[in-house]
């Protein structure tokens, strides 16, 4: 410190002169004798001192503060404004900004079909419900100690991996007939983490299940049937639609007013009049469908769930002998369709074999009465017997366009066609990229072999099979045979805007199970997709290295800038799409679930392709 007075130091005193006194005093005369050492005394004030060096302090940490928020701003204003937090497979720290953005070029995937898409007409059948949704665990207590876990389980719960009753060990039972069978079921799909559905042969057992359920606390109804709530779906895109399911009154309530019933629309088109959801002509009673959900990890004695998921049972007459067919389709001649979808086919597992081999046929005469240029789509449900479900290929897949799926519909479908040992089901419990790509690739195989050669002649008349959506927790996948327009031009559709399609899938998965029960469901477009907020969600799709078998591999990681989000590949005249899902760390809701959301539309007439809906088949002499 120089003791030197600065010159423009006027009013204000120097630090030094705090100290001084008198030019008499000792200390005084003391100083300036010995000016050539300074002496501390003449130092500044330690508060004045201290002063300073907390003003350069802040000084500098606002300096810093302030290039941090410029920063902040810059790379991750887009991320805010989504409001969406995304959470590594272990949950236990945020994913890097690359997670963050993959999410928004999967909305933009979407949205970029989604401003160009206007409403269609669409018809769907044959299966409508009532849902009773109870937890699993707290159905389970209720019906203690009737039904119990199997004794072979709480020996050793890895048992349960057991597939045949020779080894004494639980396994899922294509029907259900006693206490003890659903037990097993349970059990099997519980451990694994699978979603199922069985039907419960015995009348009598499924009125106490049901009964067992009124009395859980915490319980729901709601929509149910994969026709009824693809209706419900598509009339909240403003899809005029023509539902052919057994609607009583409680399930009409809920159902969205614009949807027409067949059964009515038949009157209605009669008087000259409009029809609704007015059920007070309908001739169906509801039918109750068991929902018993579990979330990760629930606890049935020695079986702990690795995931949540949901057991469907069923005891329903109306809709597992299709008793709406043949009225929905009489109403669909007058309503006008530009795409019909059909589902509820695997309810007919719990009836005799002659009957239900006789409604199968039932239903392909009803599609081939239905215009080439028109579209039908598929949506398959989890079926037990392998059998029934070769069945159901052979004769209605070879019928339709487009067929959708689930991980354990995909299993049974590879099994079905292939004659495979059934221990690979343990494959489809959790599939990679690589075993899905796989099997959607023999199943194209398999379908076109029908068409050529010595199975030529009796496809004739048949359309043929050019799109299969796949859905999973982890990714949706959907595999599109390019158009010919050299063989099957009056039956072929060239599907179009695949990569939207089925980012759309993905993301109404998400939406869907993320959202709160008293939350109202609203129209796929850019204010759904802000509107919930997702506070915890897994992106769970892992790295992986897909071989083509062909020399090229692929590599699969949404959490890279060297990969795109919404990877495209084609392999033997089929484009590949693969969009990742966002998983709900603690779903809301398992039923409606990815198996239920299609994204698929009407053909055009036009003399040229467009791009009008999120997913848009064209004539192929048209493309």
């Amino acid at each position: 410190h120089n003791t030197t007075t600065p010159p423009h130091h006027h009013s204000t005193p120097p630090p030094h002169s705090l100290h001084t006194t008198t030019p008499h005093e000792p200390r005084k005369k003391k100083t300036h004798q010995n000016n050539k050492q300074p002496q501390p005394e003449r130092f500044t004030h330690p508060c004045v001192f201290f002063f300073l060096v907390f003003m350069n302090f802040n000084v500098f940490v606002g300096i810093v503060v302030a290039i941090m928020a410029v920063i902040f701003v810059l790379e991750e204003r887009d991320i805010w404004q989504q409001k969406w937090l995304l959470y590594n497979t272990s949950g236990a720290r945020l994913v890097e900004s690359r997670a963050h953005k993959a999410l928004q070029e999967v909305v933009q995937t979407a949205q970029d079909a989604q401003h160009k898409s206007k409403p269609f007409k669409t018809c769907i059948g044959y299966n409508a419900n009532l849902d009773l949704r109870v937890n699993l665990i707290e159905w389970l207590k209720v019906l203690e100690p009737t039904l119990s876990v199997p004794a072979a389980t709480q020996e050793d719960p890895t048992v349960v991996v057991g597939l045949t009753e020779a080894a004494g060990f639980p396994y899922p039972h294509q029907r259900i007939i006693n206490r003890e069978q659903l037990a097993e079921t349970i059990a099997y799909f519980m451990h694994r983490g699978s979603a199922a559905e069985r039907v419960v042969t015995d009348r009598q057992l499924f009125a106490q299940l049901v009964q067992a359920a009124k009395k859980v606390e915490a319980k729901h109804y709601s929509i149910g049937g994969n026709a009824a709530l693809m209706a419900s779906r598509f009339a909240l895109e403003e899809c005029p639609v023509l539902l052919g399911g057994a609607v009583g009154t409680q399930l009409g309530s809920m159902l969205n007013k614009s949807i027409s019933l067949a059964t009515q629309h038949e009157v209605a088109s009669e008087n000259g009049t409009t029809s609704s959801t007015d059920t007070t002509t309908t001739p169906f009673e509801d039918e109750v469908h068991l929902i018993l959900e579990y979330p990760i990890m629930s606890t049935w004695d020695s079986i702990v769930s690795p995931r949540a998921n949901r057991i469907i049972l069923t005891h329903d007459i109306t809709n597992s002998e299709l008793k709406t067919l043949e009225p929905f389709h009489k109403a669909a001649a007058s309503f006008g369709c530009q795409l019909y979808v059909i589902s509820g086919l695997h309810l007919l597992e719990g009836q005799p074999d002659a009957l239900r081999t006789q409604r199968l046929h039932d239903v392909v005469a009803a599609i081939r009465n239905i215009p080439r240029t028109i579209p039908v789509h598929l949506e398959l449900a989890s079926v037990g017997d392998v059998h029934f479900l070769r069945e159901i290929i052979d004769t209605v897949v070879h019928e339709v366009d487009s067929i959708g799926l689930n991980e354990q519909e995909l299993g049974m479908f590879y099994l079905a066609i292939s004659n495979s040992d059934p221990s690979l089901m343990h494959i489809y419990t959790t599939p990679t990229v690589q075993a899905s790509y796989d099997t959607l690739r023999y199943m194209h195989y398999y379908i076109n072999a029908n068409f050529t050669g010595d199975n030529a002649q009796q496809h004739v008349n048949s359309r043929r099979l050019s799109r299969i959506h796949f859905h999973y927790l982890q990714y949706h996948m959907v595999a599109v045979r390019q158009c010919d327009a050299d063989e099957h031009k009056d039956q072929t559709f060239c599907w179009t805007n695949n990569a939207a399609s089925v980012a759309a899938g993905s993301l109404v998965a998400t939406i869907q199970a993320c959202q709160k029960e008293d939350d109202p469901d609203m129209p796929l477009d850019e204010k759904a997709y802000q509107s919930v907020v997702l506070d915890y969600v897994n992106l769970l799709l892992p790295h992986q290295i897909l071989d083509l078998k062909n020399g090229q591999v692929i590599e699969i990681d949404p959490t890279t800038n060297l990969q795109p989000i919404v990877p495209v590949w084609t392999d033997q005249g089929v484009d590949y799409t693969l969009a990742p899902v966002l998983v709900c760390q603690n779903p809301l809701k398992t039923v409606p679930n990815p198996t239920h959301t299609i994204h698929i539309t009407t053909p055009h007439n036009n003399a040229r392709a467009t791009h009008d809906t999120i997913q848009y088949p064209t004539r192929t002499q048209h493309t």
